[in-house]
């Protein structure tokens, strides 16, 4: 396998590109790294051994979904997958709530079951 990495730089300077846009024939590599001028790559590029690929286009149509999804509340993003969209996150309120009232109706009780067998030890 023969390094191409000179006739690709030529080949982007000659298609006026970026080296990744350009396409080498790998059946022809031979051919290709004979290439040392621009006038060699020039005749490769009119033979379509060395090709400008097209370039990305990017679809508006997901874009468009996700600010839809996003308006009627269903892309809450939240790290670790627990409360993704509001629905979930409106259940989710009370009951943390609930809980963590009963938490310290629990704590309360110890403290004054505590207090209490202070009391009755002291008797």
């Amino acid at each position: 396998m023969v390094s191409l990495k000179f006739q690709k730089w030529l080949s982007a300077n000659v298609l006026q590109c970026q080296r990744g846009k350009v396409w080498l024939d790998p059946n022809e590599n031979n051919e290709i790294y004979m290439a040392n001028s621009p006038q060699n790559i020039r005749n490769l590029v009119k033979d379509g051994l060395i090709i400008r690929k097209s370039t990305m286009i990017h679809y508006r149509s997901q874009a468009r979904c996700m600010k839809e999804a996003k308006k009627k509340g269903h892309l809450d993003m939240v790290k670790g997958n627990v409360l993704k969209n509001n629905p979930v996150l409106m259940e989710s309120i009370p009951k943390l709530k609930a809980e963590q009232a009963r938490k310290k109706t629990l704590s309360y009780q110890f403290e004054a079951k505590v207090a209490n067998n202070k009391t009755s030890r002291e008797r």
